[in-house]
């Protein structure tokens, strides 16, 4: 199985934890926040599949800074909420999903020979970063 196959595998098993964790939520901002992440694991899916297609440009991907804001106000309207013990699981089984994540992409990035899949692969790796980063923000809410 290539990088992108398994890439892809990731992004699809990331996408389906995320709307798992938001249908079963009754926090409507948590549920807007998961379900923006799962989007991006779409993006990302959708991304590996184009790197995969040898003839696809990818010259019109687009790996300049991303706007946060979405994921930022999503994360900060549910700052007030307090989770606790058990409530936090997901939160950092998310923390522990991303970060295996972005250790296979950088681990793979040095077999990528083309210079813009490189970039994007790098890009998507800041992305999952700032997932994780996220979730280690929510699982520590309140201990």
């Amino acid at each position: 199985m290539g990088i992108f196959d398994t890439a892809m595998k990731m992004e699809k098993a990331g996408e389906k934890f995320y709307r798992t964790l938001a249908d079963n939520t009754d926090n409507e901002e948590l549920k807007r926040l998961l379900n923006l992440i799962a989007d991006e694991e779409v993006r990302h899916f959708k991304t590996f599949e184009a790197l995969q297609i040898s003839n696809k440009d990818l010259g019109a991907f687009n790996t300049s800074k991303k706007d946060l804001g979405p994921l930022n106000k999503a994360v900060g309207s549910i700052s007030s909420c307090l989770f606790t013990g058990q409530e936090c699981e997901p939160f950092t089984e998310a923390q522990k999903m991303e970060q295996a994540t972005i250790e296979f992409y950088r681990n793979k990035l040095a077999e990528i020979d083309d210079p813009q899949g490189q970039k994007i692969l790098k890009y998507i790796i800041e992305e999952e970063t700032h997932h994780m980063k996220t979730f280690a923000q929510l699982a520590r809410q309140k201990k």
